[in-house]
């Protein structure tokens, strides 16, 4: 069970005690708060917790106090006085050293309780307070376990106490006094591991915005301390953090809430487990202040022991979206073969539509080239006419040379027109000559 300095409903009595102040001091206090008494008042300045214990039995009693900043440390007591009421006329007085082992549990000693009858813790001031500059006097958190049926005589013997602890749970056949089996269900094998859930529900503060879930995810850590912390658990590691309704948008604005799995798995035994709500909720928001998180905790509940029914549907949603990213990207890689299987088809249709042209031209070719070696043979033939023909005209010729050179010329005009006439085409007969014909 967690005793609080800022929860009214288990302090009930208060006197010259002030919320603080000094940054420090409030980094690593529990929940971020603390009350003090200014350095004054020496004596006067007191604040009482009220215990209902939940069965009855011994009980491991630890004090939390801020301090592991030096500069917080010097003004703290090395000789805080606690007092604890157990019953009627019976209380106990201790000393707690609050100038060390800031920001922890400390243990101060092992008492029984009664289930029927509250206890009762008082830190009070005093003008005998040892600091080492100024005192400040100084309260913050407590913490009681049941540990066991009964406290062991001799304060020594306390390290025997969990292996009596495993001998009670493994011998008990019934309910304790005052007690219930939801209750003896706290005396699990501490080692035992068990994985839990947090569902919390957050929003960011009206100066920020962003992925919420991410935000949770970067302070992971703090959240896992404070799980720790506040339930009195021997180790805790957070697993998981994530989105209970992934319909909702990533960028998330100011004021608006969201639900959020964060899944954890603890060895030990949990001394608060019934410490939820506003406790669990104060706890957690005061922790992720203080890392300098801009998130706003509007509730926090945690399902213990979780091995089917959350954590089924985490691992059913875990599925969910591995086969949901499994289709995307075998939908996208067949998309990618039907794109390369008709890229290549196509190369394939223009490589053989090449091949038939490039057949085409070859086949073409030698008609040309017999057509050219036709009309070659016969310009040959031609010219070797002429010059036969030539040699004809000047043997044959008696007129002198130079008529004869000028008559050859014509000679070789005439027959070269008359060549030209055999192989020019005939030109076209209009239709107005072919009537004056006829």
């Amino acid at each position: 069970v967690i005793l609080d300095d800022m929860d009214s409903s288990v302090t009930t009595e208060m006197a010259n005690a002030h919320r603080g102040s000094y940054q420090p001091c409030m980094a690593d206090a529990y929940g971020g708060q603390f009350h003090h008494d200014w350095a004054r008042n020496k004596g006067f300045a007191m604040l009482s917790f009220t215990f209902d214990p939940p069965r009855t039995g011994c009980y491991r009693i630890e004090e939390y106090h801020p301090g592991s900043d030096p500069n917080c440390a010097r003004y703290l007591p090395r000789n805080a006085r606690l007092e604890v009421e157990t019953g009627i006329n019976s209380s106990t007085m201790y000393q707690i050293n609050q100038a060390e082992r800031g920001a922890q549990w400390n243990e101060v000693g092992l008492l029984g309780f009664d289930a029927d009858i509250p206890g009762k813790l008082t830190m009070r001031s005093s003008i005998n307070e040892q600091c080492a500059e100024a005192c400040f006097w100084v309260v913050d958190a407590f913490r009681l376990t049941w540990v066991a049926a009964q406290c062991p005589e001799d304060p020594d013997d306390q390290d025997t106490l969990p292996a009596q602890v495993q001998e009670d749970v493994s011998t008990s056949q019934g309910t304790p006094s005052g007690g219930s089996p939801a209750e003896d269900d706290l005396t699990d094998d501490p080692l035992q591991e068990q994985e839990s859930v947090l569902t919390l529900r957050a929003r960011f503060d009206d100066d920020a915005e962003g992925d919420l879930e991410l935000a949770l995810i970067e302070h992971q850590g703090t959240l896992q301390q404070a799980l720790r912390v506040h339930f009195g658990i021997l180790s805790l590691r957070v697993t998981a953090v994530s989105r209970i309704d992934r319909r909702r948008r990533l960028h998330t604005l100011m004021g608006s809430g969201q639900n959020f799995a964060i899944r954890f798995s603890s060895t030990g035994v949990a001394s608060n487990q019934r410490s939820g709500g506003h406790q669990l909720a104060h706890a957690l928001q005061a922790a992720l202040t203080g890392a300098g998180a801009s998130v706003v905790v509007e509730s926090a509940v945690v399902d213990w022991d979780v091995r089917s029914s959350a954590g089924d549907s985490a691992d059913a949603h875990e599925s969910t979206e591995w086969h949901a990213t499994v289709f995307i990207i075998s939908a996208g890689t067949a998309m990618a073969l039907v794109i390369a299987s008709g890229w290549a088809w196509c190369r394939r249709m223009r490589t053989k539509r090449a091949e038939v042209v490039g057949g085409m031209a070859t086949e073409k070719a030698p008609t040309g080239d017999e057509e050219n070696q036709a009309a070659t043979s016969d310009n040959a033939a031609g010219s070797t006419g002429k010059k036969t023909e030539d040699v004809e005209v000047a043997s044959n010729s008696t007129q002198p040379p130079s008529q004869v050179a000028s008559d050859g010329n014509s000679s070789d005009e005439g027959v070269e027109g008359k060549l030209d006439a055999a192989v020019a085409p005939a030109p076209p007969v209009a239709c107005g000559a072919e009537e004056h014909n006829l």
